[in-house]
């Protein structure tokens, strides 16, 4: 069945189990980043959207397939019958950050606790402090191998060009210039198959930094956009359910309702500049590190 469609309506059984009325109708859903895309208004030839949790996923919807030439982007069904979307993904992504405040922000960890307050918060009060590109760190955030577009089992996390100068906001800041660095590196393969990336819709919890939002911007040179609501794939498999019960006549519809976009942040065109070497230093490093970590 295709999603967005009537199986069937709850049993007596089942709505004893789950607590829900009897009658209550049952809609096809999606899986997380294909409902994410619903729910973000992910919907038209174009579009994308980018999903910074633990991992990343990005999504780009297609109105035909694209099969990547280098084998390296997966190309999917979207929830909506007829669209598809080119998937880049990485294993490590804001896990990435997590490690380093788990590791080596004990301090700012107890420091959080007191003052009742989120301790990222800190933590990007540390990066704010550090000027784009890090005073020349860069980070390879490959602490569990590599996904698209290398698929690299063997990859493993770097941090380059550290200094006796350097503190915790240097680190801090090199973690997510180089999740964003990957994601541009992912961009790049979408555009040599022809796709336009024109705009960003920014979903997950890097989503709630504005700093990792503008660093996202500066680094890819392309709009972030956030959203208002921050479950977007809980919102996109509602979105097909009210489709499907005949609530909206359609998903577009349906996404102009609900989907509403939050802050749009522009690229820093001086930031941009600089990231454009820091990028080719990011792609050298890891080139330059493939026969190291294929030695058995």
């Amino acid at each position: 069945m295709r999603s967005g469609e009537i199986v069937e309506s709850l049993t007596p059984k089942a709505a004893g189990e789950t607590g829900l009325s009897e009658g209550t109708l049952c809609v096809t859903g999606a899986y997380d980043h294909s409902a994410g895309a619903i729910g973000s208004g992910n919907i038209y030839n174009g579009d994308a959207t980018l999903t910074i949790g633990a991992s990343m996923a990005m999504c780009n919807t297609l109105d035909q397939p694209v099969f990547d030439r280098s084998m390296n982007l997966p190309c999917q069904c979207h929830a909506i019958n007829g669209l598809y979307f080119l998937h880049a993904y990485g294993p490590t992504a804001g896990i990435v950050l997590k490690w380093f405040k788990d590791e080596f922000e004990q301090l700012e960890i107890l420091e959080a606790e007191e003052d009742k307050m989120d301790v990222y918060d800190l933590l990007m009060r540390q990066a704010e402090k550090i000027p784009a590109g890090s005073d020349g760190l860069v980070m390879l955030p490959h602490l569990m191998g590599t996904g698209s577009p290398e698929f690299n089992s063997m990859a493993r996390g770097v941090f380059a060009g550290i200094t006796l100068g350097m503190h915790k906001g240097h680190f801090v800041r090199a973690i997510i210039e180089s999740v964003s660095l990957m994601i541009r590196h992912n961009i790049e393969v979408m555009e040599n198959n022809g796709i336009d990336v024109k705009v960003i819709h920014v979903l997950g919890g890097a989503s709630k930094s504005n700093l990792w939002n503008q660093i996202l911007a500066d680094a890819t040179g392309l709009p972030v956009i956030t959203l208002q609501n921050a479950e977007n794939a809980v919102m996109g498999a509602c979105l097909l359910a009210a489709v499907g019960t005949g609530v909206f006549k359609d998903i577009q519809t349906a996404c102009q309702t609900f989907v509403k976009a939050n802050t749009r942040f522009d690229p820093n065109m001086s930031n941009s500049q600089l990231y454009n070497i820091i990028y080719k230093k990011y792609t050298c490093l890891y080139k330059s590190l493939e026969d190291y970590w294929n030695l058995s």
